[in-house]
């Protein structure tokens, strides 16, 4: 097994987190541009910044102390006007780095948001995936429910 961290990023820890790591593990998720550190700096300010969108990373530990980023995941608090003003939750953009899945990495990030996310009141949390990583979910105690519609501007 290995020996990881999870660290939701915030102004204290997020100079962990550089462009080219970052992008080299999301590019396994999606197709994104390689965002320069000024950019980058900024659009995780705006991360770190906001009190309902928390960044988690998972890092790998090294034995002289260093962190290899090795996952990350996103999520997204919103207040509802129904269920008594409770919030519901989204995650979005979870990815381990092909090296490490299959390891149960996974589902780890997802145990740790989850107990995480409990504290804030929500009454269920949501994700989209892809039809390949559906049984994961699954596995992970989310049900399939509705029909994901969705419109790109790019």
């Amino acid at each position: 097994m290995f020996d990881t961290t999870i660290e939701i990023i915030s102004g204290e820890n997020k100079s962990k987190l550089k462009s080219p790591g970052f992008h080299n593990l999301y590019s396994q998720l999606t197709q994104c541009e390689l965002l320069c550190e000024k950019e980058f700096e900024s659009w995780l300010d705006s991360i770190t910044e906001n009190n309902q969108v928390f960044l988690f990373c998972m890092f790998l530990k090294g034995n002289d102390n260093s962190h290899e980023l090795i996952g990350t995941a996103c999520l997204y608090i919103k207040h509802c006007y129904y269920r008594f003003m409770a919030n519901s939750a989204t995650i979005e953009d979870l990815v381990i780095d092909a090296k490490y899945r299959n390891n149960g990495l996974g589902t780890k990030m997802i145990e740790y948001i989850i107990n995480y996310s409990q504290s804030y009141n929500i009454y269920k949390i949501s994700l989209h995936c892809d039809n390949e990583n559906k049984n994961f979910y699954l596995k992970c105690g989310f049900k399939q429910n509705r029909l994901l519609m969705e419109k790109y501007f790019l």
